[in-house]
């Protein structure tokens, strides 16, 4: 019944001989026509690129692509397989780059966008023939001649109504995440692009300031070391604040004493803390129209939303409401113990409330202001006068004339400049850390100390500034930061003292007060 098997099988041949037969007998459309009337299972290729040689390594994966739609045949779908061609991404962009010789984004502009492009779409069909050749030798059953291809048109209108469907199903979401970055090509990179062309080089390492929460148990190390009592660090607010008791508003965590400027008014001081969730900023906004500008009537209402927050999410310095965009200058207030409005809140509350109430004018629905917005810490004095100046003056230089009746300042009395509080880059006391991996900053959770290492609290003369970091690295840092003569060590503890401080991390949307 069946023929005899040699025991000399010669495997190619064999191969080739099946190969043959199913071309012959046209195998793969007979299986689809027999289910032609059967469920459907679809199945589109990830596709590959075809600009490069296909290796063993695409072998294993196309011999994987092809077990899900055979099993499903085998259970009686019809199962219509669509190849695909991948005509995006760097793989195709490096492989043009290496054969006109050119490294940067600025080589591309000089040597043309258009004739760019040109050169790579000839590039990602280079090696078709032999992607066809060796898919057809693994026996994997896909229709190649009518492949999809990324630069088509019809695909890129399909992936944006596939993001549009999960965006009205509410199923898309803005998140963070840690990237490879090509800083020479503007872009992300995949780890499979990344470890195309892994090289040494010599990268610089950087020290950033950890600022301690001066808790209890900070206060105590360092009084037992002779250290000045902290009166509050970035990212606190001690609980000897008074609370709010004047019309204008108190910023606790700034608040020593009171400045006689009214008989009803307490200082209305702006933050000089670097991280709004714990422990409240000021900041410069700006967020804008979608299109159009706004009537005077409706510049009206966005400068009454602006006013209507103010002393209950946040304390406005400043506001200028111009025909398509606004500029404000505020400080987020506490919002519960120990945390702050964010930014992100505050927007929320001042875009949708004008919004709504210019659409009831307009009698229409839609978007009034565009999503993204601006936000700038205000990092000194200076910072703010500039910032204060701007939106004061910015009417007059869009020549929009002295008399703009849309800006707003609280008065300058009630921001006694230069009185009490540090500048925001100046932290009462430090840890100094050092990493070789900036990148992974954004998600840091510890920083490490040994145990048995001398570290010293060496206070700055200049800036009244203290910062931790291992004792033998004093003198080498102080020269590299020109502070040889302001530097000295007011103290020396073990790593071991120093476990269990707490931190304000890099990020301030990383920080939660448990």
């Amino acid at each position: 019944m069946f023929n005899e098997v040699s025991s000399n099988l010669n495997f190619p041949e064999a191969e080739k001989q099946i190969r043959e037969f199913w071309e012959a007998s046209d195998i793969y459309q007979k299986s689809l026509e027999q289910r032609r009337d059967a469920k459907p299972f679809v199945f589109f290729e990830g596709p590959p690129t075809a600009n490069g040689l296909p290796h063993p390594g695409h072998c294993l994966t196309r011999a994987m692509k092809d077990l899900f739609p055979r099993y499903k045949t085998m259970t009686g779908h019809y199962c219509l397989r669509k190849g695909g061609w991948d005509t995006h991404g760097l793989p195709v962009e490096v492989e043009v780059c290496k054969e006109l010789g050119i490294h940067s984004k600025e080589e591309i502009e000089a040597y043309g966008v258009e004739p760019f492009n040109r050169k790579c779409l000839e590039s990602v069909f280079r090696y078709t023939q032999e992607w066809e050749t060796m898919t057809k030798r693994l026996g994997f059953w896909v229709n190649l001649e009518e492949a999809y291809v990324t630069y088509h048109k019809s695909y890129v209108e399909s992936v944006w109504w596939s993001l549009k469907q999960l965006f009205d199903a509410g199923l898309l979401y803005q998140g963070h995440k840690i990237v490879w970055w090509w800083a020479q090509g503007g872009t992300a990179l995949s780890a499979g692009e990344v470890g195309q062309g892994y090289r040494e080089v010599d990268d610089p390492s950087v020290f950033v300031r950890f600022p301690v929460v001066m808790d209890d148990r900070a206060n105590a190390l360092f009084a037992k070391f002779g250290v000045a009592k902290a009166t509050g660090s970035a990212g606190v607010s001690p609980a000897s604040a008074t609370a709010h008791t004047g019309s204008a508003g108190v910023s606790p965590a700034q608040n020593r004493g009171t400045i006689d400027i009214g008989p009803d008014l307490s200082i209305r001081k702006r933050w000089k803390l670097p991280h709004w969730e714990a422990g409240g900023c000021t900041y410069f906004l700006t967020f804008r129209t979608t299109t159009g500008e706004l009537t005077p009537d409706e510049r009206n209402i966005v400068l009454a939303a602006c006013k209507h927050w103010d002393e209950d999410r946040l304390m406005l310095h400043a506001a200028v409401v111009m025909p398509d965009h606004v500029h404000l200058i505020c400080t987020p207030t506490e919002k519960d113990k120990g945390t702050w409005w964010s930014i992100a809140d505050l927007m929320h509350s001042i875009k949708s409330y004008s919004a709504t109430e210019i659409n009831k004018r307009r009698g229409m629905e839609g978007a009034v202001w565009q999503a993204e917005y601006f936000d700038r810490i205000i990092r000194s004095e200076t910072d703010y006068r500039e910032k204060w100046n701007y939106i004061v003056n910015n009417p007059q230089k869009r020549g929009l004339g002295e008399g703009y009746s849309w800006v707003w300042v609280e008065e300058q009395e009630m921001i006694p400049l230069g009185s009490g509080g540090r500048d925001a880059r100046t932290p009462h006391v430090s840890l100094l850390v050092w990493t070789t991996t900036p990148w992974t900053l954004p998600s840091n959770m510890y920083a490490a100390v040994n145990k048995d290492f001398d570290y010293a609290v060496v206070h700055d003369s200049e800036t009244d500034e203290r910062l931790i970091f291992a004792e033998a690295l004093v003198p080498a840092i102080a020269k590299k930061c020109k502070k040889t003569e302001a530097w000295k060590i007011e103290a020396k503890v073990k790593g071991s003292d120093l476990v269990g401080l707490r931190y304000v991390p890099p990020f301030p949307e990383c920080f939660h007060d448990a």
